[in-house]
């Protein structure tokens, strides 16, 4: 019982992104939930975002912005959020995510792979926090950082 009571006051540590990407929104992933809660700053006003709105939200097209809506939309969701926010989860962007630096700014980098010395939740806040971009897709204009980890049974290529 205790792990229970542990566990409830744990989840209310949990930012807003993190919140809004656990509620399973349809196509709403990891990155989605950051930029919505990052443009939005709360899910009361989210919530109230047409579809006009959303779709001009960086990187947000029609099936995303209507899957937003249809989950808004249904009367067992917003009595979900609403017993949520009454046990304490955070549905409101705090300010300590503001970016304090612009030096990545216009830059888009893609985390993966294996870190020694630093976790990859580390290095995407450390990398938007100074204005830049984390992406999941790896295209020619993306910086990539990472170190592979081989397998026992793979051989170390050059």
């Amino acid at each position: 019982m205790n792990n229970i009571l542990a566990g409830i006051q744990q989840s209310k540590n949990v930012s807003f992104e993190k919140v809004l990407f656990a509620l399973g929104i349809r196509f709403v992933g990891e990155t989605v939930a950051k930029k919505l809660a990052a443009h939005y700053k709360s899910i009361d006003k989210l919530r109230s975002a047409s579809l006009m709105d959303l779709v001009l939200v960086d990187e947000i097209g029609e099936k995303i912005a209507g899957s937003v809506l249809k989950y808004f939309a249904d009367k067992r969701n917003m009595l979900l959020i609403e017993r949520l926010k009454e046990k304490g989860l955070q549905f409101e962007l705090g300010d300590f995510f503001k970016p304090t630096g612009n030096i990545l700014k216009g830059k888009t980098f893609v985390v993966s792979g294996v870190f020694t010395s630093f976790s990859r939740d580390s290095l995407k806040t450390t990398i938007e926090t100074n204005g830049g971009k984390v992406s999941s897709a790896v295209s020619s204009n993306r910086f990539c950082s990472g170190r592979r980890k081989y397998g026992s049974g793979e051989a170390q290529k050059g």
